[in-house]
C-alpha cells in the first residue's frame, strides 16, 4: 500500500459522519457541492480523494450551479465535507466519486468554477420526509440548472472517449453546416411545432452530414466508430428512469466520459444519421436494446437537437407507459421520477412520499387513474410477473416490463404519441384497431364502494368460463426464431399456434362462430389487420382474416408457397406481437379465447362495465375476485352475447 494510499485510509477512519443540517422548505432550499482543488497531480489510484464544502442556497434566488445526471453503481466510497477547519466524512457510491474527480480535474482548466448538485450528497438519503419534498423539487433542479452533466463513466477499455471524440466529429460536421439555432423552439410554442421542427434535420443530414463526416458507407474506420458507439449506448445510465426527468427539463447538456467532454447535441445528430443511412435495427441488436428503450432516447435527443426546454405536459399514465422498460433502484421511483413531466400528479395523489410501501404507493396512483380518470384500460396492464410484493391483482407493477402488448396497445400507444414526452414505439406493429366495445352500451358511472383499501369494487357482467386450457405461443418454439429465419418464411412457432387454435376449435361448437378457418383466423389477429407499411394495408379487419383463412389449409400442411408467405409475412407479426405470452383456451360455451399465460379452467370471462376489452377472473376466499388479466373471447369483444338487459354484479377485487 502506498503512502498516499495509507493517508486516505487513516482519514477514512478518523473522520466523524457528516450531518446534513436542515434545509427550510419554506424556502425551496438545497444543498450544492463546491469541490476543493485537487493537491496532487497523481492520475493514478493514489489521486486525492474528493474534498468538497456544503452551502444551502434557495432556487428562488436562482442559483448558479451545475446539476449532475449519473447511475448510482459500485461499492461506497468516502469523500470528506469541510468547513471552519474541520472534516466529515460522506459516504457515495464510486461511480459518483469518479465523476467529481473528473469534474475536479476539468475546472482545474476552466476559468470558471460552478458549485454541483448531485442528489447522492445533496439531499439526505438518511431522511425519508426530506427526501420526499427535495424529490419533489428535483424536477425544478434540473430545469434552473445552468448545465446538466450526463456522466456515462470511466472509460473502462469500452472505447467511451474514442466514442464522444467520433461523436464530436459528427456534430462539428453538421455545426459547420448548419447551426442548431435555426431549430430553435421556444417552450410556449405547440408541441406539433417542435416534432415538425426537428423533422428539419432530415434533408440537411441527407444533403451534407454524411459526406462532412465521411460516413457515407461503412469502410473500417466508421466500423470502429459506431462500433464504440454501440458500447457507449450499452452502458447502464441510458436504462435508468430519472434520465428521462434529467435531461427532459435540463436547459443545456454536456456529456462526459473518462476525460472526454462533448456538447449533448453531438449524440442525437449521431443516431439522427445513422438512423436514416444505416441499418438501425442491426445497429440496435449489437446495442442489446429494444426500440422502446431506442426510440425513448431517439426523443431525448431530438429535444437536445433544438437545443433548449421543450417540455409538454402530459398525463403521468402516458409517461409511465413508455418508462416501464426503464429501471430505478428503488421501485417507487417508477413514479416519482416521472411526476415533473405529469400534469396530474396533484390529482393522482402521487407527490412523493418514502414512507409508503411500494405496493400502497402503486394502488394509489391504480386507483386514483381508475376512479378519477375512469381508465379502465389500465387493468389491461396487469400480468401476474409482479416484482413489488403485496401487490393486488388490479395494480400493475410498472417497475417489471409487461411481458406481453396489451390488446389495445395501438390505441394507448397513439395516446402516447400525442405528446412529445411519449413518442410512439416503433417496434409495436403499425395496425388498426378492430374498435373494442365490450361493455357496449354500459357506461362506467362511478366506482362502487369498497370494504377494504387494498380493494376495488367493479361492475361487471359475468359471461362464461374457462372450460379448456391449450398451449401458450411461447412454449411452442423460441420468441427469436422469426428473426432468425430473416428469408420470409412464416416461422414454425406461428405455425404451430395455429394448429393449436384449429386442435381447440374442432373441440368446441359455438353457436354463431362461423366456418371454423375463419374463426381461427379472427381469433389468432386478436381483432387486429396488418401493418400499414405492406402493400395489403388499410384493408379492414375483415379482408385481413378472410386473408389469412385463404392461407389456412397451407400454413397449417406446410404447402405454402414461398413467394405467397412472404406477401403475406405481415399477417404472422401480428400475430407473434399480440399472442407472444398468451394462452388459447375454450369456453364452456365453446367461444374460442386468447388469455394471459397463467389462465386456468374455471376462471370466469367478464366483461367490465367502462372497459373495451373483456376480463378473466378468479374467485378468491370471502367471495371476492382476483384480475387474472385481459382476453380476447370470440362473441364478447364487443358485446354481442349481451342481451338487451345483462345482469350487473358488483365484485371486489382483492
Amino acid at each position: 500500500m502506498t503512502t498516499s494510499a495509507r493517508h486516505k485510509v487513516t482519514i477514512a477512519i478518523a473522520m466523524e459522519p457528516y450531518a446534513h443540517a436542515e434545509l427550510r422548505q419554506d424556502r425551496s432550499e438545497i444543498r450544492l457541492l463546491h469541490l476543493e482543488p485537487e493537491q496532487s497531480s497523481a492520475t493514478t489510484a493514489d489521486t486525492d480523494p474528493i474534498r468538497c464544502s456544503i452551502s444551502h442556497v434557495s432556487l428562488d434566488d436562482k442559483p448558479a450551479y451545475v446539476a449532475v445526471s449519473y447511475r448510482w453503481a459500485g461499492e461506497p466510497r468516502a469523500i470528506f465535507v469541510g468547513g471552519s477547519g474541520t472534516q466529515h466524512r460522506l459516504h457515495v457510491c464510486a461511480n459518483l466519486e469518479a465523476a467529481l474527480c473528473q469534474i475536479r480535474r476539468h475546472e482545474q482548466t476552466s476559468e470558471k468554477h460552478l458549485p454541483i448538485w448531485a442528489d447522492a450528497i445533496c439531499i439526505n438519503q438518511q431522511d425519508d420526509a426530506e427526501k420526499s419534498w427535495q424529490v419533489g423539487m428535483m424536477g425544478r433542479v434540473y430545469e434552473q440548472a445552468a448545465f446538466t452533466l450526463v456522466w456515462l463513466g470511466e472509460d473502462g477499455g469500452e472505447r467511451g472517449e474514442f466514442a464522444l471524440q467520433q461523436l464530436r466529429g459528427f456534430g462539428e460536421a453538421h455545426a459547420s453546416r448548419q447551426s442548431p439555432a435555426r431549430y430553435h423552439v421556444r417552450s410556449d410554442h405547440d408541441p406539433f411545432c417542435f416534432v415538425e421542427r426537428a423533422g428539419e434535420l432530415k434533408s440537411d443530414m441527407l444533403d451534407g452530414l454524411t459526406r462532412s463526416a465521411k460516413c457515407d458507407s461503412l469502410g473500417q474506420e466508421a466500423e470502429q466508430a459506431w462500433a464504440a458507439i454501440a458500447l457507449l449506448l450499452q452502458r447502464d445510465y441510458w436504462t435508468r428512469v430519472w434520465m428521462i426527468q434529467e435531461i427532459a427539463l435540463s436547459r443545456t447538456i454536456f456529456i462526459l466520459c473518462g476525460r472526454e467532454i462533448i456538447y449533448g447535441f453531438y449524440l442525437p445528430v449521431a443516431i439522427s444519421l445513422f438512423r436514416q443511412h444505416f441499418d438501425w435495427p442491426g445497429f440496435l441488436a449489437k446495442v442489446g436494446r429494444g426500440d422502446p428503450y431506442s426510440n425513448l432516447l431517439f426523443w431525448i435527443g431530438r429535444k437536445l437537437m433544438i437545443g433548449t426546454q421543450v417540455v409538454f405536459m402530459t398525463k403521468l399514465l402516458l409517461v409511465c407507459l413508455p418508462s416501464s422498460r426503464f429501471y430505478a433502484t428503488n421501485r417507487s421511483d417508477m413514479v416519482y421520477a416521472l411526476l415533473s413531466l405529469s400534469s396530474d400528479a396533484d390529482e393522482l395523489g402521487a407527490l412523493p412520499d418514502y414512507s409508503l410501501p411500494d405496493s400502497e404507493l402503486y394502488s394509489r396512483v391504480a386507483r386514483s387513474l381508475l376512479t378519477k380518470q375512469h381508465h379502465t384500460w389500465i387493468l389491461s396492464l396487469n400480468h401476474h410477473q409482479k416484482a413489488v410484493p403485496d401487490l393486488p391483482s388490479w395494480v400493475p407493477d410498472w417497475s417489471v416490463a409487461p411481458p406481453r402488448l396489451p390488446l389495445q396497445w395501438h390505441r394507448i400507444n397513439k395516446m402516447a404519441s400525442t405528446f412529445s414526452t411519449t413518442p410512439t414505439d416503433p417496434s409495436t406493429p403499425s395496425v388498426s384497431d378492430e374498435e373494442f366495445d365490450a361493455s357496449r352500451s354500459l357506461s362506467a358511472n362511478d366506482y362502487p364502494p369498497c370494504s377494504g383499501p387494498r380493494l376495488l369494487a367493479l361492475n361487471v357482467v359475468f359471461m362464461d368460463e374457462v372450460a379448456t386450457v391449450g398451449q401458450c405461443y411461447s412454449e411452442l418454439g423460441s420468441d427469436d426464431e422469426h428473426d432468425e429465419l430473416g428469408d420470409g418464411r412464416l416461422d414454425s412457432t406461428t405455425r404451430l399456434w395455429l394448429l393449436e387454435l384449429q386442435r381447440l376449435a374442432q373441440s368446441s361448437v359455438s353457436e354463431g362462430t362461423g366456418h371454423q378457418s375463419a374463426r381461427i383466423a379472427r381469433v389468432a389477429m386478436t381483432g387486429h389487420t396488418i401493418p400499414q407499411t405492406t402493400p395489403l394495408s388499410g384493408i379492414s379487419p375483415e379482408t385481413a382474416w378472410a386473408d389469412l383463412e385463404s392461407l389456412m389449409p397451407g400454413i397449417l400442411d406446410g404447402s405454402l408457397k414461398h413467394g405467397t408467405e412472404h406477401q403475406y409475412l405481415p399477417l404472422s407479426t401480428v400475430i407473434r406481437s399480440y399472442c407472444r405470452n398468451r394462452r388459447a383456451f375454450v369456453t364452456s360455451k365453446g367461444w374460442l379465447g386468447i388469455g394471459p399465460l397463467d389462465t386456468k379452467e374455471g376462471d370466469a370471462a367478464a366483461v367490465v362495465v367502462g372497459a373495451q376489452v373483456p376480463f378473466l377472473l378468479r374467485m378468491a376466499p370471502e367471495r371476492r375476485w382476483r384480475l387474472v388479466g385481459e382476453a380476447y373471447v370470440e362473441g364478447l369483444m364487443n358485446g354481442e352475447s349481451f342481451g338487451d338487459r345483462p345482469a350487473v354484479e358488483v365484485i371486489e377485487l382483492c
